[in-house]
């Protein structure tokens, strides 16, 4: 893996003040290798609970999760937000290397 830990709280529908729904987890990463490792929001992904995968959402979320370096020990926590689509099961995907199958997935029935 990428020398990233990461923890993800469970999902909860979050309203911003237009109205607009959004899942959301605060994930913490924590640079569990010797050296700086980068982390972005976009590595994350929301399934719904029809099996749409999602990226992030509009939603307009005070302390989003969004990239940066951390050095070695370093941690960092911050919102990571989709689409409210419903009641139901929903998926959180950490998939940091699009070349390589390792991944963190949480299950969550929001």
């Amino acid at each position: 893996m990428s020398g990233l830990a990461v923890l993800a709280e469970p999902l909860r529908v979050a309203t911003d003040s237009l109205g607009n729904k959004a899942v959301c987890s605060a994930v913490t990463i924590e640079n569990v290798s010797s050296g700086s490792q980068n982390y972005n929001v976009l590595n994350f992904k929301v399934q719904t609970p029809s099996g749409d995968v999602a990226t992030g959402s509009t939603l307009n979320v005070a302390q989003t999760l969004d990239s940066g370096t951390l050095v070695a020990g370093g941690v960092k926590t911050g919102q990571v937000c989709s689409a409210y689509k419903g009641t139901g099961q929903y998926v959180l995907i950490y998939k940091p290397n699009p070349f390589e199958s390792t991944r963190g997935i949480w299950l969550f029935h929001v």
